[in-house]
């Protein structure tokens, strides 16, 4: 009856359409079939405590031979039953043999599969989960660059509103310095005219008088090389001066000319004197010669410069002391300032106008160049200045020393 029962339910596992249902079918039905072959055993050992009972109980031997008959043809009978369901048990087994090897095999495959798949969800579950931490850092630097972004931005913004605000401080008083240029321009004109006048006519007398006619003549040339004069007049280095690398032509520039006072430093008149810079917190009674300068003795006893340092970066010190200490500074209407090229301290050649500027077109440029850089950028008004350079404002210009590039820079009262 239990047998009967499975074989319903497996039927139902089929025809729902389940995992193995057909599989545990046929194994309900092998089960079946072992459950009848056992119920005809039963009936047969059941026949024969009949047939012993019957033997016991019979009259005679031919009632005894006759229920004998009759039982062997029983017997015979389940035998025949037994064989019969024996031989479906041993087809229902081993029916039932190959369905649960069967289903072991795809059980066993099916549990590989799920093992793959679980490693597999865990790994991709490990690759999100990294994914996901790399994207959050990702994100952390992003908000990061972002803030330091948004500061420079704001820096840049208050730089360039300082910037922009001191450009136009910078452009209105350029503009009241060149304004004052101009009008300076013309005193300072009548100014060292008559000096010039004055000058020419103290040293041309004290030559008569002290010095034969080739000694003045040399007067006349100191006379003629000062400030302002010494693009159109050049003045011839005299032999016995010494030479200056960084200043070759002091007397054009107007820095040396020629005087009997007395050197300050070695108290000799050598017929030579400085006129330019320096720089010292020591009093000292009077100019100096020359040579005082180029051998550094001046500097040295009044612990002075006559050059400030300023703009001489990237320079060697031995070349640092040469400028500021041994050589002669120059005239300018701001503190003169000594410009450097090629790593090098450039040689000073002398102020000049625009037309002796524009005879160094990199000079021009160079020039053009800084004075965008310093806020000049109203191309009309830059070129005006430029073309005016004489009449007010001035340039000073110097050389390399180790190119010849020319260079220069604007000075203005």
């Amino acid at each position: 009856m239990a047998a009967a029962q499975a074989k319903v339910q497996a039927d139902v596992l089929v025809e729902t359409g389940l995992t193995h249902g057909v599989q545990w079918s046929e194994v309900a039905s092998g089960l079946a079939a072992a459950a009848a072959g056992a119920a005809g055993a039963a009936a047969t050992a059941q026949q024969a405590v009949d047939a012993t009972a019957a033997d016991a109980a019979g009259l005679n031997a031919a009632n005894q031979a006759e229920l004998h008959a009759q039982q062997a043809a029983k017997w015979r009978a389940n035998a025949e039953g037994h064989a019969t369901a024996a031989a479906q048990l041993a087809k229902a087994a081993a029916q039932q043999a190959r369905v649960a090897a069967d289903a072991a095999t795809k059980s066993r495959q099916a549990r590989i599969e799920a093992e793959q798949a679980e490693k597999e969800a865990w790994d991709h579950a490990k690759k999100t989960r990294d994914a996901r931490v790399e994207a959050q850092r990702q994100a952390t630097i992003a908000a990061e660059q972002r803030a330091v972004a948004e500061r420079e931005r704001d820096l840049a913004t208050a730089a360039r509103a300082r910037a922009e605000a001191e450009a136009r401080t910078a452009s209105a008083k350029r503009a009241d310095g060149q304004a004052a240029a101009a009008v300076a321009a013309g005193a300072r004109a009548t100014a060292q005219t008559n000096r010039s006048s004055h000058l020419a006519l103290q040293e041309d007398s004290d030559s008569a008088l002290d010095q034969g006619p080739a000694r003045r003549q040399t007067a006349l040339h100191g006379i003629s090389g000062q400030r302002h004069q010494a693009a159109d007049r050049k003045v011839p280095m005299s032999a016995d001066l010494p030479f200056f690398r960084y200043h070759p032509d002091p007397l054009a520039s107007g820095s040396i000319r020629a005087s009997t006072e007395t050197c300050a430093c070695c108290k000799a008149n050598r017929g030579w004197i400085y006129t330019a810079t320096f720089y010292t917190a020591q009093d000292v009674s009077g100019r100096f010669c020359p040579w005082c300068i180029a051998d550094g003795s001046a500097a040295e006893r009044f612990a002075g410069d006559f050059t400030d340092s300023y703009g001489l970066d990237g320079v060697s010190e031995d070349v640092l002391r040469e400028v500021t200490r041994r050589t002669p500074g120059f005239h300018a209407w701001q503190d003169p300032r000594w410009l450097v090229h090629c790593q090098a301290a450039a040689a000073f050649v002398g102020e000049v106008g625009y037309a002796e500027l524009a005879a160094h077109p990199e000079a021009l440029d160079q020039l053009r160049t800084d004075m965008r850089l310093d806020g000049w950028h109203d191309e009309s008004r830059l070129e005006h200045f430029l073309t005016s350079l004489g009449e007010g404002a001035t340039a000073m210009l110097f050389r390399c020393t180790d190119c010849g590039v020319h260079l220069a820079y604007t000075d203005a009262s």
